[in-house]
């Protein structure tokens, strides 16, 4: 059945825009029969273009912006099923939310993962904005559970004096993406170096921004595509009858770019890492129980391993693995079944195939040889 569903966000925005890639690839993927109409906002449509929208027929909204208001009315009249993205100004039966203090704590775990900055801040957007406010409390809860404190700039501040006030090195965690740009030109105009002395953190990797900034943006990707397949997941799930349940959409991930160094002289997140692989490898450690130890995710440490180091955290643990079969075959006399439970290998033939295809040779012939 061929339905047709409007579809409302802030185009002019990377959030918008993804928002409605979402969507598109919720159809695509299952196979619906809908055409997307994008309506105007803003007080854009006249009446006469409202009346044309609904005499055509509309099966159902898809919202992440406040509708005009007899738009809203005469949908309301109709029944017209409404889902809302992030949102709680419409009467929708469904919404999804960004986990937004999730947002702050991913942030957190980025940043400290660089090094023990002396100062790490907060710069919010606007007051007042719940978004906003969550993602600073979920930042200041997670450095506090690392011991650490949030500075948050105060509506009053001045934003550059308070960035010279920051004890360097420091690192800025900015509401979104705007925010951060705001930051980057004040540090500027007060000659403190990004990233040297200060690293610079946004949220939603708007590539507008990120990437036509001085130094390039890292930032968060807040999952907004994934807000709008939700929100068209929750649709569909109107249409068949069913009672959906709001959804709350975690952050993907951070796109590294330029504004975020490692603190120097600081232990970094690497460095521990290196450390905990040197002693734990062999006790069968996986990449799973090293970021456990650094209280960091997996795909964090994986990430930032990969960046500073250009290998994989598992590979370092096989090195390691291996470092220890060479010790063992080297100094003792052990069978080659008991060195490979010793080294921290769960699967002896797995052992075997990769000793051989590393060295060119079995561990026995390695051993008999004289290479041990």
């Amino acid at each position: 059945m061929r339905r047709t569903i409007l579809f409302s966000s802030y185009m002019s925005a990377s959030a918008g825009r993804r928002h409605l890639a979402g969507v598109f690839r919720y159809i695509a993927e299952k196979g619906r029969d809908w055409e997307v109409i994008p309506v105007k906002l803003m007080g854009a449509m006249t009446r006469n273009q409202v009346a044309q929208l609904l005499g055509s027929g509309i099966g159902g909204v898809i919202s992440a912006a406040i509708l005009k208001e007899d738009l809203l009315a005469d949908l309301t009249k109709k029944n017209t099923p409404i889902v809302e993205i992030e949102g709680r100004h419409l009467p929708a039966r469904a919404r999804t939310f960004l986990d937004e203090e999730a947002v702050g704590r991913l942030a957190a775990e980025y940043l400290l993962s660089f090094g023990n900055f002396m100062d790490l801040g907060y710069v919010p957007y606007g007051e007042g904005t719940r978004w906003s406010y969550l993602r600073m409390k979920g930042f200041s809860l997670a450095l506090a559970k690392r011991g650490r404190r949030a500075l948050v700039k105060g509506p009053k501040a001045d934003l550059a004096i308070w960035l010279k006030r920051l004890r360097k090195p420091a690192a800025v965690f900015c509401a979104c993406d705007m925010t951060a740009d705001d930051v980057l030109r004040a540090a500027a105009r007060v000659k403190i170096r990004v990233p040297q002395d200060l690293s610079v953190l946004g949220v939603d990797d708007d590539e507008l921004y990120c990437d036509n900034t001085k130094p390039a943006l890292s930032s968060v990707r807040p999952g907004h595509e994934d807000s709008g397949y939700a929100a068209a997941e929750l649709l569909d799930q109107i249409f068949r009858g069913k009672k959906p349940k709001d959804r709350f959409i975690p952050p993907k991930g951070v796109t590294s770019r330029d504004s975020v160094a490692t603190c120097l002289p600081a232990t970094t997140l690497v460095e521990r890492a290196m450390h905990i692989i040197n002693e734990h490898a062999a006790d069968g450690w996986g990449v799973d129980e090293v970021a456990k130890a650094l209280h960091v995710s997996r795909r964090l440490l994986s990430l930032r391993y990969a960046q500073l180091k250009g290998r994989s955290v598992h590979a370092a643990l096989t090195d390691q693995r291996l470092r220890e079969v060479e010790r063992l075959l080297k100094s003792t006399k052990t069978s080659i079944t008991e060195i490979g439970k010793r080294a921290g290998f769960g699967n002896a033939n797995h052992l075997k195939r990769l000793f051989k295809s590393r060295y060119g040779k079995t561990m026995r012939e390695w051993r008999n040889r004289g290479d041990a």
